[in-house]
């Protein structure tokens, strides 16, 4: 039975030409990816969208003299699959940018905009889980709280701006400092918590020697990045603190780790100290 093939042409060539828009979305989806077996699929899908459009090229060559009825159904088919490529693409493509701007909000909301290290908000949440895990399985969580020595000064004496600048690159050098697991905050002003899960004392301790030696040395990448620092004589006085046992609590811990860093002031700054028992939480000074 034949019909009428404006119509058939009509729905062969719609629907290559809607394949051929899906490509584009399909290509942005690939560009928002990161690295990774997903990505991988999107490139064997858009290759797979080209191979159905040469494939129709092809029926069309073939099926050019006569066509019949179930030719049209073929072609229904074709254009309707098409479409639906095209709002599969779409959707993707609208879901992958939505996800995308959803992690960098939530990346905000516990970040510090200034440094890129954890803000407190962030570190109550963790505080708690580690508190919790640490109760629960008997294993010893540590904090580690640092201060810059005479930070008030260095902003009084080559300005706020040189004063930020430090605390950048102090974030960038914890970086180093510390392994994977470690969550280092900026806690306010120039005071900055490093919370160490599963850590006992004797390894807390290296970490915070580590970190203040890393500091007081500086690293190349410090010199450089920004050359208004160069001359900005910096170090960090360190209270540690490391708590083991059902009945610990993260307000302790912060007294502990707030009351060794008093005292790390005290002993002519720095410098690490571990907390004591009956050590005595006094407010510290820059």
């Amino acid at each position: 039975m034949n019909f009428d093939q404006s119509f058939f042409f009509g729905l062969i060539i719609s629907g290559i030409f809607i394949l051929c828009y899906s490509l584009y979305p399909a290509t942005q989806i690939l560009a928002e990816m990161p690295t990774g077996e997903m990505r991988r699929r999107w490139w064997g899908l858009r290759a797979l969208i080209l191979v159905f459009i040469m494939g129709y090229l092809v029926y069309i060559a073939f099926t050019i003299q006569e066509r019949h009825l179930e030719d049209l159904v073929v072609a229904l088919i074709f254009f309707f699959g098409a479409l639906f490529v095209l709002a599969v693409c779409i959707l993707t493509l609208t879901t992958v940018k939505d996800l995308k701007q959803l992690d960098i909000l939530q990346t905000e909301n516990i970040t510090d905009q200034l440094t890129g290290m954890y803000n407190r908000r962030h570190l109550e949440r963790c505080l708690e889980k580690e508190i919790s895990r640490a109760r629960n399985y008997n294993i010893p969580v540590s904090m580690l709280m640092l201060d810059l020595d005479h930070y008030k000064k260095i902003n009084d004496l080559h300005g706020h701006q040189v004063g930020d600048q430090i605390l950048i690159c102090i974030g960038s050098l914890l970086k180093q400092a510390t392994r994977r697991m470690d969550i280092v905050v900026r806690y306010g002003g120039d005071e900055i918590i490093i919370l160490l899960p599963n850590t006992d004392k004797t390894t807390a301790w290296s970490i915070a020697n580590r970190v203040r030696s890393l500091v007081e040395n500086k690293s190349p990448a410090f010199q450089d990045e920004f050359c208004k620092c160069k001359d900005v004589s910096c170090t960090v006085s360190i209270g540690a603190a490391t708590l083991t046992g059902d009945k610990i609590k993260g307000e302790q811990l912060l007294q502990m780790a707030d009351a060794a860093l008093y005292q790390a002031k005290q002993s002519g700054r720095n410098c690490v100290v571990m907390h004591k028992v009956n050590m005595l939480t006094t407010p510290g000074d820059d």
